[in-house]
């Protein structure tokens, strides 16, 4: 028996390296979980709307944002974005105490992305 205890013992020092060998390797750099955005134009809300409004928005990239805001002439009647922004989601609110009840559009050009929706407006 006391031939094989240093065998033994020799194995069981090969098996711990190993372990700690893959767990050196496969410890995880950060446990935070990176946030991806995709492009998108939220619903405005609430919607039919009296006079206020929020319109939210999200973006990969760092780009250019334009939110033009339309009359159903298709008449601008507000810029209520025109900047650059980088990644992420943003929130905004249109100034419509000037406007008439009725159908509007806003349209978000960001980028290659471009998205058009309809609000109602009812004072």
């Amino acid at each position: 028996m006391n031939k094989r205890l240093p065998v033994l013992l020799i194995l069981l020092m090969i098996i711990a390296i190993i372990l700690v060998s893959c767990v050196k390797q496969y410890r995880p750099i950060s446990n935070e979980t990176p946030t991806t955005y995709n492009h998108s134009l939220g619903d405005k809300y609430p919607n039919p709307f009296s006079p206020t409004t929020k319109i939210a928005y999200s973006i990969p990239d760092t780009v250019h944002v334009l939110i033009v805001m339309y009359n159903v002439e298709g008449q601008i009647v507000d810029t209520v974005e025109n900047q650059l922004r980088s990644p992420g989601t943003y929130t905004v609110e249109p100034d419509c105490d000037l406007w008439e009840s009725g159908i509007y559009f806003y349209k978000i050009t960001a980028g290659k992305f471009t998205q058009t929706k309809k609000m109602v407006l009812l004072k």
